[in-house]
């Protein structure tokens, strides 16, 4: 999709987000972040052990696993077995996402949503959907999207979700493409 072309908005794209670096630090703070973060933590509850993600850092081509073991999410070098979601994250949204001590799940949801789907460079993270929706639905992650209350349907109907078919349409959206063209296509759904 010419995501210029047809919503008459440019986005940033996979190639503007490979050219940014992480340091060290970010990384270690994102780690700790899942590992130990009270939003973070009571967001991932309904997930079972055993359901991951992929995830990397910007610049780097070292992938990680996401992964939920022991009821705890553990962020760790190496290639998922059966990912459910990939993230690319840039040091401004992994600034952006942990700064808040006391943030909530509702903060959290809020913040990863602006850093995939808003047009903000200084703070990209890509998201590609890899399971399928009934997958997503059964490993959890509908119960995470309810947890974040209010501050998540608000930001959702801001941008043109304002129904669970419209959820729904995102996340298959999301399905082998990054937000980068999801972006554009919730530009489209706002003129419906």
């Amino acid at each position: 999709m010419d995501t210029a072309r047809e919503t008459g908005v440019s986005y940033p794209s996979m190639s503007t987000i490979d050219t940014m670096t992480v340091s060290r630090e970010a990384k270690e703070k994102l780690i700790a972040f899942f590992a130990d973060h009270p939003a973070w933590v009571e967001a991932a509850r309904p997930l079972p052990d055993g359901v991951c993600s992929r995830l990397r850092f910007a610049g780097d081509d070292q992938v990680w696993s996401l992964i939920r073991r022991g009821g705890r999410s553990v962020l760790e070098p190496g290639e998922p077995p059966n990912p459910d979601l990939d993230f690319v994250f840039s040091e401004g949204a992994i600034a952006y996402m942990t700064e808040l001590d006391d943030a909530t799940i509702g903060d959290f949801a809020t913040r990863l949503y602006e850093c995939c789907f808003l047009l903000d460079e200084s703070r990209l993270v890509e998201l590609r959907v890899i399971a399928g929706v009934g997958q997503l639905f059964r490993h959890g992650y509908w119960k995470i999207v309810l947890k974040g209350g209010w501050k998540v349907l608000k930001i959702a109907r801001a941008h043109g979700i304002g129904t669970p078919g419209d959820l729904r349409r995102v996340f298959g959206l999301l399905r082998h493409k990054n937000s980068a063209d999801v972006r554009a296509a919730i530009a489209a759904l706002r003129k419906e």
